[in-house]
């Protein structure tokens, strides 16, 4: 049987359906300062590709990249995009699934429960 979608054309279809990042977090500044102070402006394209595969996850729009802060909790995103309802932790999974592909980077699921952003790109960085 024929491919349906390239997969450029799922990619587009799933940031369509992608939800905005919660807006305690799309509201600040941008983040890429924070970012490049801790690291280097060198490495702000590794960052920004770590942050579209964090965001590809999650189902959320690319458009919330910039906010993203090395300190934000993927724990502490998850809840507040579900916070009026229960579901399952399954973000998670899809991350965990996208860093071993990515990265060949094993992180146990309940890492997730105190893991920032910035440790989870740590881990990246000496993964690579």
């Amino acid at each position: 049987m024929a491919q349906l979608f390239s997969l450029g054309s799922m990619s587009a279809i799933l940031q369509f359906l992608s939800r905005r990042l919660p807006k305690k977090f799309r509201s600040r500044s941008e983040a890429r300062s924070a970012w490049v102070s801790r690291y280097s402006d060198l490495e702000w394209s590794r960052v920004e590709h770590f942050l579209v595969l964090f965001c590809d996850a999650f189902l959320l729009q690319r458009a919330g990249v910039p906010h993203l802060y090395p300190d934000d909790k993927p724990m502490e995103i998850y809840r507040e995009i579900f916070r009026f309802w229960p579901v399952d932790d399954c973000q998670f999974e899809h991350l965990q699934q996208a860093l071993a592909r990515e990265y060949r980077l094993e992180i146990p699921p309940t890492d997730f429960e105190h893991l920032t952003l910035g440790d989870l790109y740590e881990r990246v960085r000496y993964a690579a």
